[in-house]
């Protein structure tokens, strides 16, 4: 099975993918090492932990060179849902890295709205949880063309879409904090990230807030990375 998906997906070149009927699903996926971070509305997948491991898809957006992460995803639900894709489902699982390290991602699952066959209640808490962890940081971004399965089977002229949000750099100092209105401690937001502003010879001058440089947004239903 997978030397089959190999050659199927080594015939896709890695330009940007044009969303539409060929793509029937796309997720999102966020990852994070805190489980803090995961809002409660989104419920644990019951999968066993399992080792990282390599994508089959064809990666067609890269991580940043520089290292940092710097891609702002605001605009991305919204996106998202103009190019005609609508949430059905989310989820959290654990996951081991190469040194048996744990970490979460969170996976957000979107259908083309002709292919839902009935309607759709609006998942309200879910969508306010994704915009939340989209709105709470900036990220290192990957993308990738997949094989699309259905009944268990490829279908072959059709792939999905994952982008793929790591390195999670929040915009905002976190920590456990006391409510006196609830009377327990809650996990919020206490105040900006701050960054080194430099200038043309790499000289600090003084701290900023810590803002996006880049920002990722679906242009003419093509998922691009675009400097702000």
């Amino acid at each position: 099975m997978n030397s089959l998906i190999e050659r199927i997906m080594g015939k896709l070149d890695k330009k940007n993918e044009t969303l539409g009927e060929n793509i029937p699903m796309m997720m999102v996926v966020i990852r994070v090492s805190n489980p803090e971070c995961i809002p409660k509305c989104i419920l644990e997948s019951t999968k066993q932990p399992k080792k990282e491991k390599i994508s089959k898809g064809v990666e067609f957006i890269s991580p940043q060179k520089n290292g940092e992460a710097q891609v702002g995803a605001h605009l991305l639900h919204q996106d998202i849902n103009a190019s005609g894709y609508k949430i059905v489902r989310a989820c959290w699982e654990q996951k081991l890295n190469e040194h048996d390290k744990l970490y979460y991602l969170v996976r957000f699952e979107f259908v083309r709205n002709e292919l839902l066959r009935e309607k759709m209640e609006e998942l309200e808490e879910v969508i306010k949880a994704l915009e939340t962890m989209l709105n709470s940081a900036l990220w290192k971004v990957r993308v990738f063309r997949n094989p699309y399965f259905k009944n268990g089977e490829i279908q072959r002229g059709n792939s999905t879409i994952s982008l793929n949000l790591n390195s999670r750099t929040p915009l905002h100092k976190e920590n456990w904090i006391f409510d006196p209105e609830l009377q327990k401690m809650v996990f919020k937001k206490i105040k900006p990230t701050m960054r080194w502003e430099k200038n043309k010879k790499g000289e600090k001058i003084k701290k900023i807030p810590l803002t996006a440089k880049e920002r990722l947004v679906i242009r003419n239903n093509e998922i691009q990375v675009v400097p702000i």
